[in-house]
């Protein structure tokens, strides 16, 4: 099912039933449209969903390709020095 608000969003059912939200993407450049799943339907509003959409099609339009600039967002392990500094700095109130 698609829907108008944004265009390319989407809502796709599993042959087990579950419902998940798509944005259909074509990003500034490319010649095919690309589907990134944005979530389930059980766990995110519609609303939560088109924001989602709208800031992943605006960026789309920029040139930006979510594809890789998720990569670029590696999650950093937090070791428990990590966690003594920071709580230290807060404490201190230091940058």
């Amino acid at each position: 099912m698609y829907g108008s608000n944004p265009v390319g969003l989407r809502i796709e059912v599993s042959a087990k039933g579950k419902a998940s939200y798509f944005v259909e993407i074509r990003i500034k450049g490319r010649k095919s449209a690309t589907r990134k799943k944005i979530g389930s339907v059980d766990l995110i509003s519609l609303s939560d969903a088109q924001a989602e959409a709208k800031a992943m099609l605006g960026d789309a339009a920029k040139g930006i390709d979510f594809r890789y600039s998720a990569q670029e967002e590696e999650i950093k392990p937090e070791t428990v020095g990590y966690a003594l500094a920071s709580i230290f700095r807060a404490a201190c109130d230091m940058p």
